[in-house]
């Protein structure tokens, strides 16, 4: 156990933000469930809650693959593609055999403890990380759209006690899924922002469809850096699709993936249909 602690502590902000996960995004199939502006959730302080084992997958096996690619003499294929398969169980039960518990090859309750007192170990470390070139990257404080005349404040924001993304405060701010990876780090970084809010209320992403291949976004960190994405793609997807590439890439670049609702609006489940999502790489 100590092994793995004193590994983590060295790759504290690969391991702790690691790509995908979600806004928005219940951890069962990797649904884009998103809840509205109307409801108030709470973060939980719980990072894994299911029970994992083979032929499983969503973003808590993607979670479960990024920590495990930490370590070469556990996973050294390093795949992470969200689904649980035979080398996903073999590098389990190896980790399993480190911190001296059964090797079944399953994350069960023995296991997913082990795992999230792990990730709790954050708390104490600050927070800040080093890109691939050795250069600070610093915490997100406003994104910027140009094209969009949008200046939004970024809030921190992690998982819900349902397992989904938290949102945004208000309609006015964005939201960073600060379990990821940072915006400018290498990975997928994901940033929501409401949009269709209640009492047609203006939202900060009201009009994130009319982005365009080729667009530029910007994020200013803490330290006064501003980083500069280009808009690739735009897609739409059902809010109960499976959409591990919003929350996960193996390219070795950096992405910002913006997020918000889209679609009828559904009374009963409290969300609209769909989720606008526009991927965006780094340029600079």
């Amino acid at each position: 156990m100590q092994y793995i602690k004193n590994k983590l502590l060295k790759k504290f902000p690969l391991f702790l933000r690691f790509t995908f996960v979600l806004t928005l995004v219940i951890l069962f199939s990797f649904p884009l469930t998103t809840t509205h502006a109307e409801e108030s959730q709470v973060v939980s302080a719980v990072f894994f809650t299911q029970k994992l084992t083979v032929g499983m997958k969503g973003v808590e096996v993607v979670k479960l693959q990024e920590f495990l690619k930490q370590f070469p003499d556990i996973y050294p294929g390093g795949l992470v593609d969200g689904s649980f398969g035979p080398l996903t169980k073999n590098a389990v039960q190896l980790f399993q055999k480190k911190v001296n518990i059964a090797t079944d090859g399953v994350v069960g309750p023995i296991t997913r403890a082990k795992l999230n007192e792990l990730v709790i170990e954050r708390i104490a470390i600050p927070l800040s990380t080093v890109n691939n070139a050795g250069a600070i990257i610093g915490l997100p404080i406003r994104l910027k759209i140009p094209s969009l005349s949008a200046d939004a404040v970024v809030e921190y924001v992690g998982l819900t006690t349902l397992g989904a993304m938290d949102v945004p405060q208000g309609p006015d701010n964005v939201a960073w899924f600060n379990l990821g990876p940072y915006p400018g780090e290498t990975g997928s970084a994901v940033i929501s922002g409401h949009s269709g809010y209640k009492d047609n209320k203006s939202a900060v992403f009201d009009d994130l469809y009319k982005l365009a291949e080729g667009d530029k976004v910007y994020i200013e960190d803490d330290k006064g850096a501003i980083v500069t994405f280009v808009v690739r793609e735009i897609k739409s997807y059902d809010r109960n699709a499976n959409a591990a590439d919003v929350f996960s890439s193996n390219d070795g670049l950096a992405h910002l993936n913006l997020i918000t609702c889209t679609g009828d609006w559904n009374a009963i489940a409290g969300t609209h249909s769909d989720r606008l999502v526009v991927f965006t790489d780094r340029v600079n």
